[in-house]
Order: C-alpha cells, then sequence, then structure tokens
C-alpha cells in the first residue's frame, strides 16, 4: 500500500500587544517591552491600556507680550480668568487689567477674597472692590495693613510693642497715652518721611486732628507737637495715635520680589500666604497674617538650608509643608516644617527632610493623584516615603521619558494637573506622566514605580494649565492656544491647521529566538471605529523601510458630508471596532523587525486597542 507524507506545518509565533504602556526613550529598542514603544510621538492615553492620537491645538486669543501665566480668581459671582502677557493683565475678555508687571512669568494664590499676583518686581492684588462693585488689580502696598507697633506709650518714648512692622509699606502707628503737661510727642523713628494721620479720642469720639493748626512736624527728629496738652478722657485708656511713614531699604522688596507662593498656616491650614523666590534672599521664605496677605511681619520669615541653597518651591505632605531647594551640601533637598501655637502666635518649625536630587524648574510643582512631584536635572521625581524602614526620600517617576526628557533645557519647564496627567512643558514637547497606569522598573530599583508616559510635538509652549477642564497653553509670541477638549470631534485633530503625525513603533520583534532568522507573515490591528480616520503600516528592518499597508479612511457614521472624500470612503456603518488584516513577506529574512503604526492625515482620529504579529522562526 503506497503511503501519503502529509509535510510537517511551520509554526507561528505571535507577538500580541493587548495592553499600550507608553513610551520608553530611555532603553534600548531591542531592550524595550512589547507593550512600550521606542518612539510614539503624539500618542496618548485613550481608556486604561488603550492608546489614541492626541488632540490638536487652535489659537484662541494673541495677546501682545509673552505668555507668563494663567490665574483664576474664584467667586461666587463666577470665576474670572486673568492672562499675563507681557508686563500686563488681560482678563479673558480682552480688558487690560494692569500694565507695569514684570515680563517673567508668575504665580498666584487666592486668600480671604483677594488673588495675590507675584511676579518678581510687585506683589499684585486682583479683587471685587466692594464699594464699586468692579474688578481692579492693585499693589498690595497700596491695600497693606497699617500695624500699632507701640501702645501705652509715654510722650516721651518707651511704651509697650504691640504688632510688628509690615514689610509691604512704610506706615506704622504709635498709640500714646497723653498728659495734661506735656505736647511734644516723640516718635520711634527718626527721619521719617511724612506724618500721614493724627487722631485724638475725645468726649465726643474719635477726631482727625490738621496739621499746621492742632500741631506741627519735625521730620528729622520725628517728633510732633500739639499746640495744647492732650489729657485722656478716661484715665489710663490711649487718646493719640500717630500713623507715619518712614522707608527702610529693601523691606518691601524682600515680598515684592518673590516670584514663589502657597497656601499653609498652623495645623496644616491653608490660611497663611508663603512667598519665597527672592534673588536677593534665595533660601528664605515669608508669611503673612492669618487670612491677611496683605500683612508681612518684619519678624515672619524662616531661613531654609545653606546660603548657597535656593527656594524653588513648595508641597504640602499630610500637614507639613515640604519645601524644596535647588541644592543642598547633604542632598537634604527637600525640608519639612510643621505649624504650630507657640505662646499664642503661629510657628512654622524644621520637622525633618528629605533625601533627593534639588528641584530645577520653579513651575514644575504638582500632584498627581496625591502624589506631589517636581522636576530635577535626572527627571520627574516625587515626595514619598521610602518602603525601607519608612524612610523619606525623593523617587523617580520619569523613567520611560528620561532619553528625551533630559536631553530639554529644564530650568523653565512648566507643568500642571490634566485628566489625570502630570503634563510638563519643555522646548517643543508636552511629556505627560500617567496617573492611572503605573509599573516597576527593574533598572530603578530604588523607585517603588514609574508611571507610564507619553510626550507630544510641535508644542513650544512657555507656560501650560488647565482652565474650565480643557487644557491650553502660552506661547513666547503672545499666543494663547487651547487643545480640543472631545476626543470624538475630528476637526479639533489639526495643530492650527496643520496635520499631526502620530505613530506607535513596537520594539524589534525578536521572537523567543534572537539569534533565529524569521519570516514575518501577518499584521492584525483592532482599531476604534472613528469617524474619519485611516492607517499606515511600515516594516522597518536592517536599514530598510517598506509600506505594509495603507489603509485609507474608514468613514463610519458621518454628518459632515462637506469633508467627505468618496474615494476613500469604506460605506461602513458600524460602531464596533473594526479588525485590519494584512499579509506580508518581508524578504530577505531578518533576525529583527519593528513595524510603525501611523495616522498623519488632516482631521483624522486614530485609536489603537490591539496589535498583532505573526511570523516564523527559522
Amino acid at each position: 500500500m503506497a503511503k501519503m507524507t502529509v509535510p510537517r506545518q511551520k509554526a507561528f509565533s505571535v507577538a500580541k500587544i493587548d495592553t499600550f504602556l507608553g513610551a520608553d526613550l530611555t532603553n534600548d529598542p531591542g531592550y524595550v517591552d512589547l507593550k512600550r514603544s521606542p518612539d510614539c510621538p503624539n500618542i496618548i492615553r485613550d481608556t486604561v491600556g488603550k492608546i489614541k492620537k492626541w488632540q490638536g491645538y487652535q489659537t484662541v486669543m494673541q495677546l501682545d507680550g509673552a505668555i507668563n501665566g494663567c490665574h483664576t480668581y474664584y467667586s461666587s459671582d463666577g470665576d474670572k480668568i486673568l492672562y499675563h502677557a507681557g508686563t500686563k493683565l488681560y482678563g479673558a475678555d480682552g480688558i487690560c487689567y494692569y500694565s507695569d508687571m514684570a515680563n517673567e512669568r508668575s504665580q498666584s494664590r487666592q486668600l480671604n477674597g483677594n488673588l495675590y499676583i507675584l511676579d518678581g518686581k510687585k506683589m499684585l492684588v486682583f479683587r471685587k472692590n466692594k464699594e464699586s462693585g468692579e474688578f481692579e488689580c492693585v499693589t498690595a502696598e497700596s491695600l497693606a495693613y497699617v500695624p500699632v507697633i507701640f501702645i501705652s506709650k509715654d510722650p516721651q518714648g518707651g511704651g509697650e510693642p504691640y504688632e510688628p512692622i509690615n514689610l509691604i509699606q512704610p506706615k506704622k502707628t504709635e498709640s500714646f497715652l497723653g498728659n495734661d503737661t506735656d505736647k511734644v510727642y516723640q516718635l520711634a523713628a527718626t527721619e521719617i518721611t511724612s506724618v500721614d494721620e493724627v487722631i485724638e479720642v475725645t468726649a465726643d469720639g474719635k477726631k482727625t486732628l490738621t496739621e499746621g493748626t492742632d500741631y506741627t512736624v519735625d521730620l528729622d527728629l520725628g517728633t510732633v507737637t500739639f499746640t495744647a496738652a492732650k489729657k485722656p478722657v478716661v484715665t489710663g485708656e490711649d487718646n493719640i495715635k500717630i500713623t507715619y511713614s518712614k522707608e527702610v531699604e529693601g523691606y518691601s522688596d524682600r515680598v515684592n520680589k518673590c516670584d514663589i507662593c502657597t497656601l499653609y498656616g498652623v495645623d496644616g491650614a491653608r490660611d497663611r500666604l508663603f512667598v519665597a523666590g527672592n534673588s536677593d534672599f534665595g533660601n528664605r521664605d515669608y508669611y503673612s497674617q492669618l487670612d491677611n496677605g496683605l500683612y508681612f511681619g518684619d519678624l515672619w520669615y524662616t531661613v531654609v538650608g545653606a546660603d548657597n541653597s535656593k527656594i524653588m518651591g513648595y508641597t504640602i505632605i499630610s500637614d507639613n509643608l515640604a519645601t524644596h531647594l535647588n541644592r543642598s551640601d547633604d542632598d537634604t533637598n527637600i525640608v519639612l516644617r510643621a505649624g504650630s501655637t507657640v505662646d499664642g502666635e503661629a510657628a512654622f518649625t524644621l520637622k525633618g527632610s528629605y533625601q533627593g536630587t534639588g528641584a530645577i524648574s520653579k513651575w514644575s510643582f504638582g500632584v498627581l493623584e496625591t502624589e506631589p512631584l517636581f522636576l530635577t536635572v535626572d527627571g520627574i521625581y516625587a515626595v514619598t516615603p521610602s518602603d525601607v524602614l519608612g524612610e523619606r526620600f525623593a523617587q523617580l517617576r520619569s523613567y520611560y521619558l528620561n532619553g528625551l526628557l533630559l536631553q530639554q533645557d529644564l530650568t523653565n519647564a512648566y507643568a500642571c494637573i490634566h485628566d489625570r496627567f502630570y503634563m510638563l512643558a519643555c522646548g517643543e514637547y508636552i511629556f505627560a506622566l500617567d496617573g492611572m497606569q503605573a509599573t516597576r522598573e527593574k533598572n530603578d530599583p530604588y523607585s517603588n514605580r514609574q508611571y507610564c508616559g507619553f510626550y507630544r510635538t510641535n508644542v513650544n509652549a512657555r507656560c501650560i494649565w488647565e482652565e474650565n477642564g480643557v487644557l491650553y497653553f502660552g506661547c513666547e509670541d503672545g499666543k494663547i492656544k487651547r487643545f480640543g477638549a472631545d476626543k470624538y470631534e475630528f476637526l479639533s485633530y489639526n495643530d492650527d491647521g496643520e496635520p499631526i503625525v502620530a505613530r506607535w513603533t513596537t520594539p524589534y520583534i525578536l521572537g523567543d529566538k534572537f539569534y533565529a532568522k524569521k519570516q514575518y507573515k501577518k499584521v492584525h490591528v483592532l482599531m476604534a471605529p472613528d469617524y474619519y480616520t485611516s492607517i499606515d503600516i511600515w516594516a522597518h528592518y536592517d536599514s530598510s523601510k517598506e509600506l505594509i499597508y495603507e489603509h485609507n479612511m474608514d468613514l463610519y457614521i458621518c454628518t459632515f458630508f462637506w469633508l467627505v472624500d468618496f474615494s476613500k470612503f469604506s460605506f461602513d456603518a458600524g460602531r464596533t471596532p473594526r479588525a485590519i488584516t494584512e499579509k506580508m513577506n518581508i524578504k530577505p529574512e531578518h533576525h529583527k523587525a519593528q513595524f510603525v503604526f501611523e495616522n498623519g492625515q488632516l482631521n483624522e482620529t486614530f485609536t489603537i486597542y490591539n496589535i498583532a504579529i505573526e511570523f516564523i522562526e527559522k
């Protein structure tokens, strides 16, 4: 009987990707995990484990000068959006509220109805004027609290110290207990600038006295001479208050030249304004009175770190204030302070420190999923307790982005939190850490996890922020741009009218036998059934590049017929994911290959759910 021999079927191997964990720009493409990509510009997480093209941006406003920041004034009557451009502060409606700011990046915090804006030149206050009902922006100095520095003072001097001098303005008040003989009242300062107000308590109430009629002033001696002695109406109660001005050189600049701020207080309350960033006092910060950012006592400050350190920013850890330095000799670049009450006064005492690299940008601080993040020369770090002995360390969180991130100028990188991402604008890029996806990286054993990362090209943002749930950025040329917020709106998939090139590149497909030659046979892609989409698939091997598949528009349900190119129309009205399969026969055989899934068409969405590559190992 004749025998029939059936040829043995060649076994197919499959490289399958059903979970996408973002970019790996740090490891060599031959060692990148299959779930990551060594080259995936303009791709971002869609749902967890799936990816899509990053939406485009449109210019929505043109202002005069570089965009230095966006600030929001919160009000029960509706929030007010403000833009700092060049030397001016604009409302979103284009109204200019102030025109003499520093042309530098600014920060702000709101406290008790006032929005305090710091730009390193003059601390400003944006508010709604209670008398006129109009919005206004004025200097903090013009509204500053005038402290009573002495009470129960005898006309010849002495008295009991009461309140500290206010750094941000030159006025102060002294309260005297008069008598029936003395006419000359000696102030605590000589060579004063002016006497601004004199009030006498009489039997008929408080009376404002007039210079030249009721008294004369000697500015050099610091005296006020009354035409008659001022006996108190009530024995033992002060009856004369003299308010005068004396400039102390450099006092107001200690606060005005700050450009960093946060809110913190006793037991972790957010009821005092803390400011820092003064180039003359780099390791010193100042804090305000309770619920009053218009009063900074001249003794209300803390020296943090060594003289060669500079405060770069703040984060709140539990009820502690973490102050970030740019450097310290012992690498304790994050200093913890706790707020408490001592003898009836607020005190902010040093509590501990974190070890790690110092911060490099003042604008890089943000809290992602309860974890404070900031930028260093070594990447994006988090402040968190270590898993070992509960010690405190700063841990790297941007391992997968560092290969590209660390090539940029990080000094002025600017961050915000948006849609559960930490977004860092740096040069032409936005780097994004995904708060919904994190893994452990064996090559960085001292960090307990790494966030999945993505990156956006062709941005060149000077600053970046979230406004009403939408991502915005400002540019050097005064343009304010807004990213599309609806991932289904295909008209937002362009950058000011230009197409966005988005791609996902696989690592090298090496199979189980890296040394064996391979025949790559099929490629499969599962895509979202978007309104307007397409895909090109390329194979890269050795120094060659081969187009495997060019898929034109898959337009499913579209009412925008004026945009339809019917030569690319699929007439498929389904709304389920669409599987694409393409055969390939790459010759000659190769040890490894990469595959690129790309969309660079104008106004097209691009969402990938799964990828599979079939091949035969020899």
